[in-house]
């Protein structure tokens, strides 16, 4: 998605950043990797939109499937590619924002234009419980003008939950805490991110896993 984006807006002469980030450390690898060595995305100059004329602020995007939380954030130097960069962090934790903070100044500016978070705050909500959930959302306000979210619904939690049991792994920290549960969630999601100042801009359909995306402007009160 992240060079299908670049390469859309490159067209176009619009030069676009984007910041790809990641808990999954061979995630972010692979995706380094196949920038590097032009496997899936074609020759670098096409990237690098060397003959852009326009700046469009960065964009972040992140995609975590596994949902394997860590505490340890890892400091690297990630690949760069034409405006793509693809880094390894725990947005829960107060180094991985700051490596999110850190590539902003970078970039001379405050937010990004549009944060992507796809199969991602059911993790989030599992490992962290309801505040997890919350302070995700409040940080999205925080750092970017919009964010496109699809959530996942409840029945896949419990899918998550009967695979760690018949695993016999450990159960998920906060499952049993969860409140936003049911047919609570979807709602409850709405108003936490009402709480921190995100508005409902629109509501896309739904996915072909019917999951709802959902776009939310961040305004300033």
């Amino acid at each position: 998605m992240s060079v299908a984006l670049h390469r859309r807006y490159n067209h176009q002469n619009i030069k676009l950043n984007i910041l790809g980030v990641d808990i999954d450390e061979a995630l972010i690898k692979r995706a380094n990797d196949s920038l590097i060595n032009n496997d899936t995305t074609g020759k670098q100059s096409d990237i690098a939109g060397d003959n852009a004329k326009d700046t469009k602020q960065d964009v972040i995007v992140k995609d975590n499937t596994k949902g394997e939380i860590s505490d340890k954030v890892t400091e690297k130097a990630a690949s760069s590619a034409g405006g793509i960069k693809f880094v390894h962090a725990d947005v829960m934790s107060d180094e991985g924002i700051a490596q999110v903070q850190d590539y902003l100044k970078s970039q001379d500016v405050q937010k990004f234009d549009m944060i992507f978070l796809f199969s991602v705050s059911m993790w989030i909500h599992l490992h962290h419980g309801d505040s997890g959930l919350s302070r995700l959302l409040e940080i999205c306000s925080r750092i970017s003008r919009y964010t496109l979210l699809e959530p996942q619904p409840w029945k896949c939690y419990q899918t998550a939950a009967r695979r760690m049991r018949k695993l016999s792994l450990p159960e998920f920290p906060n499952f049993s805490e969860i409140k936003l549960r049911g047919e609570n969630l979807y709602p409850g999601v709405l108003d936490l991110a009402r709480s921190h100042n995100m508005e409902v801009e629109k509501e896309f359909g739904q996915t072909k896993w019917n999951r709802k995306l959902i776009l939310f402007e961040s305004v300033e009160k």
